[in-house]
């Protein structure tokens, strides 16, 4: 008889849950965001949905089914939950491709969280 792997299941697997704390190890595709914050002050309060994300950039689908394109390193973002919880992440600190952030955003890197249900 063989034993079942006891191995840890890694931070951004989809068996563990996002949540505030590890949403930077996480797939953001299919969440809610609104920017909070921009050094270029025509994205300040865009929001949609995150459709597509590279290392660079985050593409938003806003409710007229725009696309609309927003370089990370210059963004706050107010990302929603599943749960309902909002956690402000800075694109800045996530500016990896989206394959490679689960292994490279380090400890120390979280969203925090800003309110919500």
């Amino acid at each position: 008889m063989t034993r079942p792997s006891l191995a840890p299941v890694p931070v951004g697997s989809p068996d563990v849950p996002r949540n505030v704390t590890n949403l930077p190890r996480h797939e953001l595709l299919g969440l809610h965001a609104t920017v909070s914050g921009s050094t270029d002050p025509t994205h300040l309060g865009r929001s949609g949905l995150i459709v597509d994300e590279s290392r660079e950039v985050f593409v938003l689908r806003d409710a007229n089914d725009a696309h609309i394109r927003l370089a990370k390193r210059i963004l706050v973002l107010d990302v929603t939950l599943p749960s309902g919880e909002v956690a402000r992440l800075h694109g800045a600190d996530i500016t990896f491709r989206p394959e490679d952030r689960p292994k490279k955003v380090r400890g120390g890197v979280s969203a925090s969280s800003v309110g919500g249900a």
